[in-house]
């Protein structure tokens, strides 16, 4: 049966019709300023598998029609359905060792896409995360990325580019290249250098790390080098000049991560849990607490389950709480 994606909010679509007009209301006239909707569908009418996104292939019924919109509070899981600003309240201060959350982008017209106010955001962040070790990670999109480290440049440390395996916006190929990455913004109060051991360093557990334990010399020679490896600086970025060191490791992570997505989700925006597990473990320690203050589909839950963390989460749309809390549900081990 001959599939319809729509490149901007995911939705799909089994009859032509349907998806043309559908297409006339979601996408932004801004980008379509150039072409039209029925130029666009003529380019291609069928979404090759190779580039199209996820199915949004929602759980049978009987799944999680049994759920309720009631808080669920155990030792280890703490889900709220609601708006996000008002149940952060909920929250102890400084008790949130990792905030690991998709805001909505604002790219689209959908109704779930509505950008959150980010100063109310920010003025709970502030306040339920541990300071200086704990870290914000929030996912963007240009221009929406622009917006999240303007928000808050004091505490912004760098950018984490996702690279997927997939291709979405095909109907605007012959206008703009094709999307196939994410931003992942990181934010802390503490630093992120060798200069802030004093003050305090954001967590950070690098990942993929190869032990080599190789014994070297440095050599004023080789200074240009030396100054971008991390193995020849030691306190305060000083450079340990004519001195034997040991190479403890390699294989350290770039600023560019690739992890596929997955080919059947229940969000329309759900991230991979092998890409949410590798966060949680870069920036969190096992034990600690993890918010996602609009959980989706419950990825990050399921993330921190087999993570042994700790997960907040709050979801405003009923349908997706109830998904989530039957998802993370399903995820925990029996006693």
């Amino acid at each position: 049966m001959t599939k319809y994606t729509c490149e901007t909010c995911k939705s799909n679509f089994t009859r032509k019709l349907e998806y043309t007009k559908h297409i006339k209301e979601c996408l932004k006239s801004d980008e379509r300023s150039d072409t039209t909707v029925e130029d666009a569908v003529d380019t291609k009418d069928i979404i090759d598998d190779d580039i199209a996104t996820p199915s949004i292939a929602p759980p049978a019924p009987n799944d999680f029609d049994n759920e309720t919109t009631e808080d669920l509070i155990t030792d280890d899981i703490r889900l709220y359905c609601g708006d996000c600003i008002e149940k952060m309240s909920l929250i102890e201060d400084n008790s949130v060792d990792l905030v690991l959350c998709d805001l909505p982008y604002g790219t689209t017209k959908c109704k779930w896409d509505t950008i959150i106010n980010l100063d109310l955001l920010w003025k709970h962040y502030k306040r339920i995360v541990k300071k200086p070790q704990g870290v914000i990670l929030l996912f963007g999109q240009q221009p929406f990325t622009s917006m999240l480290v303007s928000s808050n440049y004091e505490w912004f440390k760098y950018n984490i580019i996702w690279k997927k395996n997939k291709t979405t916006q095909f109907l605007l190929a012959n206008y703009r290249p094709m999307k196939c990455i994410e931003d992942i913004c990181v934010f802390s109060k503490g630093g992120a250098a060798a200069a802030s051991i004093k003050t305090g360093n954001m967590t950070y557990n690098p990942q993929g790390l190869k032990a080599v334990n190789i014994k070297k010399q440095n050599s004023e020679k080789r200074i240009g080098k030396m100054l971008n490896q991390a193995h020849h600086l030691g306190a305060n970025n000083k450079l340990l000049s004519n001195a034997e060191y040991t190479q403890k490791y390699t294989n350290y992570p770039i600023e560019l991560i690739e992890f596929d997505i997955e080919n059947s989700t229940i969000h329309e925006t759900q991230k991979p849990v092998k890409l949410i597990e590798y966060l949680i473990l870069t920036y969190s320690n096992e034990g600690e607490v993890v918010l996602d203050n609009t959980m989706g589909s419950g990825t990050t839950g399921v993330g921190c389950i087999n993570t042994k963390r700790k997960f907040i989460g709050i979801e405003l749309t009923e349908k997706y709480y109830k998904l989530s809390k039957h998802r993370i549900r399903e995820a925990t081990p029996s006693p």
